[in-house]
């Protein structure tokens, strides 16, 4: 049996952060994904800090995120130039930051711009999100779980689906 819970965009909400000088508990940790399958940098939506941009590294172990930075490593959103969520995605089941405060609105758009949930097509079948699943470290997108119409389940790998093509616009 194995005893690390599974590295999927599910399991990271509610976990405590274990950073160098502080501990953080978490309501979301958002891993951002660019072209390569390659995680740049996650979004933290830590209960004191509100929604934090973390460039570090990140280890899920335990049933815990763990890091050797320090919490000032936690910085605002608008440190990443907002152009730069054009470039990644990310998967929100819960679309947590339609209602996010203490972000601004411009920052706010381009991070829903940015999530994939929902359908895609792929050779022809309509298929539903359902998960990513990353390396331990956070580093990379390992997979896409989804679901045909049937509720079949299917993983996509790299190679396999354009990852910024599952991008949806945004209604206003």
């Amino acid at each position: 049996m194995r005893d690390d819970p599974l590295h999927t965009q599910r399991h990271l909400a509610g976990l405590r952060l274990h950073m160098a000088d502080a501990e953080v508990l978490t309501k979301y940790v958002f891993p951002f994904v660019d072209a390569a399958w390659s995680v740049p940098f996650t979004v933290v939506d830590a209960m004191t800090y509100g929604p934090r941009l973390f460039r570090g590294t990140l280890e899920l172990r335990s049933g815990a995120l763990y890091s050797n930075e320090p919490v000032s490593k936690l910085e605002p959103i608008s440190a990443m130039p907002v152009e730069r969520f054009e470039a990644v995605v990310h998967f929100d089941p819960w679309w947590a930051f339609r209602g996010i405060g203490g972000v601004g609105r411009e920052w706010v758009d381009a991070i829903l711009a940015s999530n994939i949930a929902g359908t895609f097509n792929h050779e022809g079948t309509t298929y539903k999100l359902h998960d990513l699943t990353f390396d331990p470290a956070l580093k990379a997108l390992d997979a896409i779980a989804a679901k045909d119409p049937v509720f079949r389940n299917a993983s996509f790998r790299k190679g396999d689906v354009e990852l910024l093509l599952l991008r949806h616009p945004i209604r206003k």
